[in-house]
């Protein structure tokens, strides 16, 4: 349509902002301009758009671009990085590179459009190039830095401003001001670039969600200890669902200035989230806000798994284990990254997500009900979570993912068990 309000589509969705009498998304522009300017060059080569029968698997082919871009290199880039630790042996570490995707969230929201894996792979990039620098430092890999780190921002604006200044002082520790100096001028072009971009768009440089007091990003302090856990080790938490993360949170003695300052960068945007949110990221599958900290703490889990745990044969056993969980839960998670969730204070009291608490737990009964609602699993979930709260939970998850099939199914075990007990 040639422009950059969303009102006039068959696409519905909360994340708006109302502005000189339109209605636009309040998400970062960046990603939905690129995939908009591919699809404009699609669209004017076959006259395919998502009004005609072709939009589906338009919504597919986008979907499953960004998508396999995003985890074919982290997958790559992880295995070189694993390939230059002189322990362990080429099939562990392309194992290890895969299960890099496969065992965390950046599989579970790989599967549709969002500028968190995109934001995971540019941390990822930042890392790797600024080991490359510490070894080799030159003109190119700085300003690339920069790059990734602007991109970041792009993306994620909190998570890109700890980047950049961790990116910054990574490069100023290891070469001095002159080559921080490129990297910043690098990064600043990124973000003045997605600046213009915004003006064109709204008139604004901000982006929409922090543009004056109609923005949609509205920091929220949140210092109990309940909050804490259930984002880090709780029914949201990053190390519940990702333990082999955690071996990435083990300081080491000694350490490079890119491992130092990577990590603190992401022990800062952990901090940041918790102290900053109290919605556990709304409706969505896990701690999506934690997605790009991922490649940093599991680059250093990876490290020290073949550096110091492929002996004893135990610590293996145990590490692979922690894996394999990681690979259940983000599989699980794939099945709808943004479903109905408890999301704290904007679940009532008395709400069904308060009763369905967990996402991995809500996401893996929809997945059972609608694959084999008569197994043992199934009755299993319902009979924990109870039919009243599991069968609403159901209905509502269904009609998030626009499956009327599935409603139709729920309503009618509801009828089938109603002389039983009350729904």
């Amino acid at each position: 349509q040639h422009v950059f309000h969303i009102e006039n589509t068959e696409f519905r969705t909360v994340d708006i902002v109302r502005r000189d009498g339109h209605v636009y998304s309040d998400k970062p522009l960046f990603l939905a301009w690129t995939i908009g300017m591919i699809h404009k060059v699609i669209h004017a080569l076959t006259g395919w758009s998502f009004a005609r029968d072709t939009h589906a698997f338009l919504i597919w082919f986008y979907n499953a671009l960004t998508g396999f871009i995003c985890n074919a290199l982290i997958f790559w880039w992880l295995f070189n990085a694993f390939r230059r630790i002189r322990k362990g042996s080429l099939l562990t570490k392309g194992l290890l590179a895969f299960a890099g995707v496969c065992s965390t969230w950046i599989l579970s929201y790989s599967v549709l459009l969002n500028n968190h894996t995109p934001a995971a792979l540019a941390v990822l990039g930042c890392y790797i190039m600024l080991d490359k620098y510490r070894k080799k430092n030159f003109n190119a890999l700085a300003a690339g830095i920069g790059v990734c780190a602007g991109t970041v921002f792009a993306l994620d604006i909190p998570t890109g401003g700890l980047w950049c200044a961790a990116a910054l002082l990574a490069i100023f520790q290891m070469n001095g001001m002159k080559q921080a100096l490129q990297t910043a001028a690098a990064a600043a072009t990124v973000i003045l670039l997605c600046g213009l971009l915004n003006f064109a768009a709204y008139g604004t440089w901000l982006p929409l969600y922090l543009a004056g007091t109609s923005g949609t990003f509205h920091p929220n302090l949140d210092l109990s200890a309940g909050y804490w856990v259930e984002t880090l080790i709780g029914w949201r938490g990053l190390f519940l669902y990702q333990p082999f993360l955690l071996l990435g949170m083990i300081p080491r003695k000694q350490e490079s200035a890119p491992d130092r300052w990577m990590y603190g960068a992401a022990i800062a945007t952990i901090l940041f989230y918790c102290l900053g949110t109290n919605e556990f990221g709304g409706a969505a599958y896990g701690f999506r806000y934690l997605i790009p900290v991922i490649p940093v703490l599991y680059y250093r889990a990876g490290k020290l798994l073949l550096e110091y745990i492929m002996n004893p044969a135990w610590k293996t056993a145990l590490a692979s284990v922690l894996l394999l969980w990681g690979v259940v839960t983000s599989a699980v998670g794939a099945y709808a990254p943004f479903c109905v969730a408890f999301e704290g204070y904007r679940s009532p009291a008395g709400h069904f997500t308060r009763t369905v608490r967990s996402s991995f737990g809500g996401n893996l009964l929809c997945a059972s009900f609608e694959f084999a609602p008569e197994s043992a699993l199934t009755k299993a979930l319902i009979r924990y979570y109870g039919p009243q709260h599991a069968y609403r939970f159901l209905y509502e998850s269904y009609f998030n993912i626009k499956r009327p099939d599935l409603i139709r199914k729920v309503q009618e075990k509801m009828v089938a068990e109603r002389p039983e007990r009350e729904i």
